[in-house]
């Protein structure tokens, strides 16, 4: 009798559970249909549209049995303690699991490359800043959850609470659920079986891609971490590397530094001037090949750039070496590794050289301007590491910021705003040579610029002229605020020029243009196109222009800069040695590739990896062929040696930026003398509570006037809830005048991007960060003060200790 108590009370357990979770497979399907009108119609499959869709609900069932299994066992348990219990808990278990399927869904629909493990590394700040570009720009998106969510749960009580499942139909669910997770390597799509990535994406549930590709990410830390460890693997790892590549290396400490014997490569190509050439990068916001320059796949949206090529050193099939802003700017101007999360990012970035570091020892003045958060993946401090003279700050009250004012929200200031600026720095003042670093913004999301209406219409008239088929012209018009932005920010380039021939320095300046990564809003012809951005050489002082046809990447143009000034104009300083991870430009007309070129993903894997004319991409191997096309091929002893040598790139990228084993210390360009000013210390913990100034440590510290430079060093633990880390306060340092009573310079740093998640409330996580600060940018003849604070503007409860800020004087 009692053991027929029992087992009714397992069937009644488990028929409850299905009642609840089948209205949850319903809704997955009914996401589909989400999914497709706001990412499959991007995606323009050409062929099989109904079997795409038919193998889609198939892996999402397959998905819902295998989340039904993992929640079974928790369900039984509460519900054998109480029903109703465990009835709440799987409702709630599923509205989470539904609000998660979404959130993921509208990623897709902006990248239209599936979320997955970037959440565990990537800055909280960026992710708090792509929400509120999603807000800002497409806030109707999220509507839709206002009909999936309460659907479900009208689903459960109207219907399937009242169906009476019977024994069979509940021991066949339970069984498929068992059997789905015995069967887990099927559950997914294999990318290899389609012949476009993007088809495989959207068949793959986002929710599943998700959950299995973070899981592999956290075993693969883990092993990368003992292998870092252990001796005898260092030294067979570096062998390998330096066997591999080309270089002349110096030793096996650092086994990146090589001897520099880089070509000059442009010297047929420029007339000699009597004076060293000021050298400009303006890198594009997202700027793509797809829809710039002769041939693109949406045809140009850049005419003034188009026509600047033809008269320039051109390379189209010239790769960025990361999908986002991160990886751009090391890469150019230092062909830097990328550590684990972007060279800039690094907590305790390695002793390194870089082209801007060796053109300052030059007697180079340096400018970085930016429309957005100059410290936006600590690009500011990245640059005032590198010697910058100048690091935008303020634009003053005369120029609008994009879209605040009616939006709430705003990524910065416009691109012919951020030009415009930029001149009248240049024109306060004006030293020669000069190196400039420009990165744009108005091409990134959300589109949102005043002149956005305007834009639209150009767009409109452009399309409605070019000789495309309606089917084409559907799919770009899917794109028109994107399309908008590009041909503004290309006639603020226009003006940009027009304004610089006016300049006495023009007719001797070089301009290097590129874009920072691939447009992630547009979708990519294959795996390598997610990285194709053009590369323009202009100067007044070309005697020849060429169109180059051979692959290059980002990390090609500082050695090709610093051979051509050191050869050309015979510098007075350049180093013996070298840690660039990449050569110089190849400058061969015909199509090939002669580099080994190393990608970093947006969720800082390096899974993709060019070596000659073969490319990997996780675990498939494709030829590469002539515009950048990519052909899978079958071939297992290639796909090892590429596995191998992609891995041993990863093992070599993690030891030299972990190790501090990039550069030498000894070898520091600089002969400056630095003197310790100062030491503030405090190991008692303290909490900050509200948006009062932490002043105990730092409130108008005045340092010595005799120093230029003012090296600020800040270490610290800290803890928190690691549900409040999106909200954590924003370390601030102001330099004020000698009176406090003008602010002069105010630089914040999100803290989020240079520490860990702690694993709970009780854990204490490490902040270390230095910067430096040119004095001279702030003239006060009394002399300046400090005030260093953290600005706890959401009031978050947090504590910290060990604070020690160091203030280190440069002559």
């Amino acid at each position: 009798m009692q053991k027929t108590a029992f087992s009714d009370k397992w069937k009644v357990c488990l028929a409850d559970y299905f009642k609840i979770t089948l209205p949850l497979l319903i809704v997955f399907y009914l996401l589909r249909f989400f999914e497709y009108f706001t990412s499959g119609i991007k995606l323009c499959f050409a062929h099989n549209v109904l079997g795409v869709f038919l193998r889609s609900f198939f892996f999402d069932t397959w998905t819902w049995l295998i989340y039904g299994l993992l929640l079974l066992v928790p369900f039984i348990l509460i519900y054998l303690v109480s029903a109703k219990a465990g009835r709440i808990f799987m409702l709630v278990a599923n509205g989470l699991a539904i609000l998660g399927c979404y959130g993921l869904l509208v990623v897709f629909s902006e990248r239209l490359v599936p979320f997955d493990h970037e959440l565990f590394v990537r800055a909280p700040s960026e992710s708090f800043s792509t929400m509120a570009e999603v807000a800002t720009g497409r806030m109707h998106i999220m509507f839709p959850l206002f009909f999936y969510l309460p659907l479900y749960y009208v689903f459960y009580w109207f219907l399937f609470r009242k169906v009476e499942l019977k024994p069979f139909q509940v021991w066949t669910l339970t069984t498929l659920s068992v059997l789905s997770f015995v069967f887990l390597g099927f559950s997914a799509p294999k990318a290899k079986n389609y012949e476009q990535m993007q088809e495989y994406y959207f068949v793959a549930n986002k929710l599943h891609y998700f959950t299995s590709d973070s899981y592999a990410f956290l075993f693969k830390k883990d092993a990368m971490k003992a292998r870092l460890g252990d001796k005898a693997e260092v030294a067979k790892e570096i062998e390998d590397y330096q066997q591999l590549n080309k270089f002349q290396f110096t030793d096996k400490e650092y086994p990146l530094l090589h001897i520099d014997e880089s070509k000059n490569v442009l010297k047929d190509f420029f007339r000699q001037s009597d004076t060293i050439p000021n050298i400009v990068f303006v890198i594009v916001e997202s700027l793509s090949r797809d829809f710039s320059g002769p041939d693109a796949e949406a045809t140009s949206f850049t005419p003034f750039l188009d026509s600047l090529a033809n008269k320039s050193l051109s390379w189209y099939n010239c790769l960025s070496n990361a999908q986002g802003t991160f990886g751009s700017l090391p890469s150019i101007v230092g062909s830097l590794p990328f550590g684990n999360k972007g060279f800039t990012l690094l907590t305790e970035p390695p002793e390194h050289i870089s082209l801007l570091k060796i053109l300052k020892k030059n007697d180079y003045n340096s400018y970085y301007f930016v429309g957005g958060t100059v410290n936006f993946d600590n690009f500011g401090a990245f640059m005032r590491l590198q010697g910058t003279d100048y690091v935008s700050v303020e634009f003053g009250k005369k120029y609008k910021m994009m879209g605040g004012d009616k939006e709430g929200y705003s990524i910065g200031y416009p691109d012919d705003a951020l030009f415009r600026h930029s001149f009248e720095i240049m024109d306060l003042i004006g030293k020669q040579p000069y190196v400039s670093v420009y990165l744009t913004l108005t091409t990134h999301t959300p589109f949102i610029f005043d002149q956005s209406a305007y834009y639209g219409k150009m767009f409109d008239q452009e399309l409605k002229k070019r000789k495309l088929s309606e089917s084409k012209k559907r799919k770009l018009r899917m794109y028109r605020p994107m399309f908008a932005s590009f041909l503004f920010t290309d006639n603020c380039l226009r003006n940009f020029f027009n304004q610089y021939k006016k300049r006495p320095e023009y007719k001797n300046t070089i301009f290097v243009i590129t874009g920072d990564h691939h447009h992630g809003f547009y979708p990519t012809r294959n795996e390598i196109d997610d990285y194709n951005v053009p590369l323009i050489i202009y100067s007044p002082m070309l005697k020849k222009t060429v169109r180059f046809n051979s692959v290059n990447s980002h990390m090609n143009i500082a050695p090709t800069l610093l051979s051509f000034l050191k050869d050309s104009y015979h510098l007075k300083y350049s180093p013996r040695y070298v840690p660039w991870v990449g050569d110089e430009l190849d400058t061969c007309r015909t199509f090939r590739n002669i580099h080994h070129i190393p990608f970093m993903l947006t969720n800082r894997n390096i899974q993709d990896y060019l070596y000659g004319d073969y490319y990997i991409g996780e675990n498939q191997l494709y030829k590469l062929k002539p515009g950048l096309e990519l052909q899978q091929v079958e071939d297992d002893g290639m796909m090892t040696k590429m596995a191998k040598i992609r891995e041993n790139f990863k093992f070599i990228n993690a030891y030299v930026c972990q190790n501090n084993k990039l550069y030498p210390a000894s070898e520091n360009i600089y002969d400056v003398k630095y003197h310790e000013i100062k030491t503030f210390s405090d190991p008692v913990p303290k909490f900050i509570r509200n948006e009062e100034p932490y002043d105990d440590m730092i409130k108008g510290f005045k340092p010595p006037s005799n120093f230029r430079k003012i090296l600020v060093k800040t270490s610290y633990q800290v803890q928190f809830k690691p549900s409040t880390m999106e909200f954590l306060p924003l370390l601030t340092t102001a330099i004020n005048s000698e009176n406090n009573v003008k602010e002069l310079l105010r630089s914040t740093k999100d803290i989020r991007e240079f520490i860990a998640v702690p694993k709970n409330a009780d854990s204490w996580v490490s902040y270390v960060d230095e910067d430096i600060y040119s004095m001279k940018d702030y003239p006060d003849p009394r002399g300046h003060t400090f005030h260093i604070w953290f600005n706890n503007r959401y009031g978050t409860k947090m504590k910290i200790k060990d604070l020690k800020i160091s203030f280190l004087g440069f002559e």
